[in-house]
């Protein structure tokens, strides 16, 4: 970690991966503004460009910063080469869920949730809530049966 901290003070060519491998250490020691600071520097880079915005969005959500991930991702949906697309979707519709934006919420679940794939009953349940609170009951009794047919304590 120290010597990716290093490399990233200079100004060459290893700056940007420097700043990738010291933001990703960072997230996963829980560090999360240390995480944002240098994944946002290695994004500026085209080569981490598809790659960064998922651990950006997982830094932000671990914060709950769901305003902050909201406005971080919303743009990026329409890129094709985003990586981690399905996961980026599920942390926005969460954050929409977090804030009470249960039509949002829903929209995004219905995206990129698929309810007989999804094994996490507790997402499906959030999902399922979602649609109910929007209104959309058919949807609502499909994520809310998924979620009570996983083996779990919901």
């Amino acid at each position: 970690k120290e010597q990716f901290n290093q490399v990233k003070r200079g100004n060459h060519e290893f700056v940007s991966p420097a700043c990738y491998y010291a933001g990703f250490i960072a997230l996963s020691e829980g560090n999360y503004e240390d995480a944002i600071v240098d994944l946002q520097l290695a994004e500026k880079n085209s080569s981490y460009q598809s790659i960064v915005p998922f651990l950006l969005a997982t830094a932000y959500f671990k914060q709950n910063e769901y305003v902050k991930l909201i406005a971080y991702t919303t743009p990026l949906f329409s890129k094709d080469d985003l990586k981690n697309k399905r996961e980026v979707g599920i942390l926005t519709a969460e954050s929409h869920f977090q804030l009470k934006e249960y039509a949002k919420a829903a929209e995004l679940y219905l995206t990129y949730l698929d309810a007989d794939k999804t094994k996490d009953e507790s997402i499906l349940y959030r999902a399922g809530l979602s649609f109910m609170y929007a209104k959309n009951f058919k949807d609502a009794i499909t994520y809310l049966e998924s979620a009570a047919t996983a083996d779990s304590e919901i």
